[in-house]
């Protein structure tokens, strides 16, 4: 009988072990639970996380983009001298349960022809039914021989095959493509995780979208039969001259949808001509302007008003601009920060931390100039608009209408410039714009510039009298009357405020506000002759500020300029609640007083997508790399329950009862 107890015992601790090891088993077996997609920096020796959109310019035949999947949720890796292959394995095997994983692809992409791709990449070959638009090179970089060198897979190759690398090429009609390229990398097992139409559904998967930028095309351009060279040279110092009634034409031999054109001088309105249709522009006097030619032209004609001068035009084709090609906006009506700089690179030297910080924060920036360079150095006006560009500014600036001089003293600067008329332009300045904050000089002119102090004795004189109709009437009955709530000066040494500039911000595409306000810098080409460069830690610091005069308080020390401010676009999100009307009562009620409830701010209107296939990608296009962690956690746990029970039914159950049969023996 108590061999048969005994017996029992035995076979429940091994049940229990079982199933202790089952589940263990299960943990080990979850396989590869996350993937995600990289681009290879070789010259920064990093594989980089692709964002949400990779955009690149798609030229046929010419590479977009190589992606590298890897088993990894890591921002940036570090290759440190190693083959693509060790760093896939190494994370690849860093999961338990890795055995019989393999990758596989999802490309998504629309045409102009009527093409709708949606195309499962399983094995080579998969991919040559949309090869005319799209060339996909997929490489199996796991099983080869590292050092040797390989190619991507041929469509008849088969066996046991790694999918891993994809190289993306533009193929032949790859104009035609009129959607963004959808590139999806899934972790799979089993046929179970594909639907019925042979999609993924499963969970582990990384998506990239790619987004074509559109090519700078090659064009010949000529007035009146005469090459014109020169507005093809990327040279903003050359260029030519036109007078009213002439003409300039642009070819190209591939479909134009826009020209960005740069002039050089102030720009009156004038008309495009092309396929019979003509369009307006120059209405905002863009010195720099963007314009679509809708539905594309190879053959286009300016038409111009008036004398001016013209010194570089490009053509795009179809996709999306260049960063670097600028789409102005009209200046604000309203704006946050309000910057007035005396010359073209003050507002990169002294003022451009606090532009490009608020600016990367969303806050409305306007930067006003005293002087223009009509009369002078004309590509100034050029490095004014593309170090703003750089920074972040999109609202066109304003010129004020003096002429650039040196002086050694706000004497001498007096007898250069009109003092009242300049003030009445920043109190004019002040109330069309409407600042919340105003950014601008030294007291001391910084380096003791006369320019610099007269500009900045111009605005202490006008923030204190803005507010009154009496003063500057002229303005005030323009655009009424206004109170800046801060004035910052540079350098001043009264309530000082430091701007943390050293940050690196996604917005600014991982850079800090210094490097940006630095590339800006360098935009201003005809001054790198100069002894002057940016930094925050130097005599002339960009970060350095003090605040001269404020209607909203004082600063606590937090750095921000924008503290104690509410951003006009905040305001325009929470407007104020307009009372319900309180309903008249009717004969013999009573009216109760109270205060009417708000309606509910009114939510924005989502903007619709067009319906697309039904795409099995996780929302976001990410797996959620957590999903196998709390799973094996789960498991984990009820293993290390069972082995406790085991444990426990061990040395508290088996242990005494074979005591007992072994003290038995002995009597």
């Amino acid at each position: 009988m108590k061999m048969k107890k005994l017996f029992l015992l035995l076979t429940a601790v091994a049940i229990l072990a079982a199933a202790m090891f089952t589940h263990l088993t299960e943990v080990n077996a979850e396989g590869v639970t996350t993937i995600t997609l990289y681009k290879k920096y070789a010259d920064r020796g990093v594989f980089s996380k692709y964002g949400e959109t990779f955009k690149s310019e798609w030229r046929t035949g010419s590479d977009i983009t190589s992606i590298y999947p890897i088993a990894s949720t890591a921002e940036e890796i570090k290759i440190d001298g190693r083959h693509y292959q060790d760093v896939w394995k190494e994370a690849w095997n860093a999961f338990s349960g890795n055995e019989g994983c393999k990758i596989c692809y999802r490309v998504q992409f629309g045409t102009s022809d009527g093409v709708t791709v949606d195309k499962m990449i399983m094995k080579p070959g998969d991919e040559l039914s949309y090869r005319a638009y799209l060339e996909n090179y997929i490489y199996d970089d796991i099983r080869v021989e590292k050092g040797v060198w390989y190619s991507h897979l041929e469509p008849d190759e088969t066996g046991d095959l790694m999918l891993s690398s994809m190289k993306v090429t533009a193929g032949e009609k790859v104009d035609l493509i009129n959607t963004p390229i959808k590139i999806t990398a899934c972790v799979y097992k089993g046929a179970d995780e594909f639907d019925e139409n042979g999609f993924y559904k499963g969970n582990v998967s990384d998506t990239v979208t790619l987004v074509g930028s559109a090519a700078s095309l090659s064009v010949n351009v000529d007035s009146g039969g005469t090459n014109l060279p020169l507005l093809r040279d990327r040279d903003d110092y050359t260029g030519y001259g036109f007078n009213a009634g002439e003409t300039v034409t642009v070819r190209s031999e591939r479909p134009m949808a826009g020209l960005y054109i740069q002039w050089d001088g102030p720009v009156n309105e004038w008309t495009l001509s092309y396929d019979g249709k003509n369009a307006t522009f120059g209405k905002n006097g863009f010195l720099h302007e963007y314009v679509e030619i809708p539905g594309g032209a190879k053959e286009c004609i300016i038409n111009i008003p008036a004398t001016t001068r013209i010194c570089e035009i490009y053509a795009f084709s179809e996709g999306e601009l260049p960063d670097w090609v600028q789409r102005w906006e009209k200046s604000l009506e309203k704006a946050d920060l309000l910057v007035f700089s005396t010359h073209a690179d003050d507002e990169v030297l002294f003022f451009g931390g606090a532009v490009t910080l608020y600016c990367a924060l969303g806050y409305r920036t306007q930067v006003v100039y005293m002087c223009n360079y009509w009369n002078g150095e004309k590509t100034r006006e050029h490095e004014k608009l593309d170090g703003l560009w750089t920074m972040g500014v999109r609202n066109y600036p304003v010129n004020m209408d003096f002429d650039d001089h040196y002086a050694e003293s706000l004497e001498y600067a007096k007898t250069i410039y009109n003092y009242e008329k300049l003030t009445a332009a920043v109190a004019e300045n002040i109330r069309r714009f409407k600042p919340q904050v105003i950014v601008s000089h030294d007291i001391n002119g910084e380096y003791g510039h006369g320019g610099h102090i007269i500009l900045c004795a111009a605005l202490r004189e006008a923030v204190e009298k803005t507010a009154d109709a009496t003063a500057w009437p002229e303005s005030a009955n323009k655009y009424g009357t206004w109170d800046v709530p801060k004035t910052y000066l540079h350098l001043y040494g009264e309530n000082k405020l430091r701007l943390d500039l050293r940050q690196k911000m996604d917005v600014l595409g991982g850079l800090t506000p210094l490097e940006v306000e630095k590339n800006a810098y360098l935009k201003h080409e005809s001054q790198q002759w100069t002894w002057f460069y940016v930094d925050d830690e130097y005599e002339y610091s960009c970060a350095a500020f003090g605040l001269y005069r404020t209607t909203v308080g004082n600063d606590s020390g937090i750095n921000d300029m924008m503290e104690n401010i509410v951003s006009y676009a905040e305001q325009e999100r929470t407007p104020e609640p307009t009372p319900e009307p309180t309903p008249t009562p009717e004969s013999g009620e009573t009216s109760v007083p109270g205060t009417a409830t708000p309606e509910e701010n009114p939510t924005e209107t989502p903007t619709e997508i067009p319906a697309e296939t039904p795409d099995a990608t996780p929302e976001g296009g990410k797996t959620d790399p957590d999903k196998g962690t709390k799973n094996n956690a789960g498991r984990i746990i009820l293993g290390i329950v069972l082995l406790l029970a085991a444990a426990a039914l061990f040395f508290f159950v088996l242990v005494p009862l074979m005591s007992k049969i072994l003290n038995r023996k002995r009597k």
